[in-house]
């Protein structure tokens, strides 16, 4: 998926379709990430604010 753009509206554009499906936890990933000792520079979240339970 790309911008067609570098302004945060761009970025809103372009995801604008993307929708959250409930009980959406970024914790979730950040737990599997440690379990498995993975080790990365950058994490890169893009979210509709939506979310609404706990890891």
């Amino acid at each position: 998926m790309n911008a067609q753009g570098k302004e945060l509206t761009d970025w809103e554009r372009a995801f604008q379709h993307i929708k959250a499906g409930g009980s959406t936890s970024i914790g979730c990933a950040l737990e599997a990430m440690r379990k498995k000792r993975l080790i990365v520079d950058q994490i890169i979240i893009v979210t509709d604010e939506g979310e609404n339970a706990t890891p």
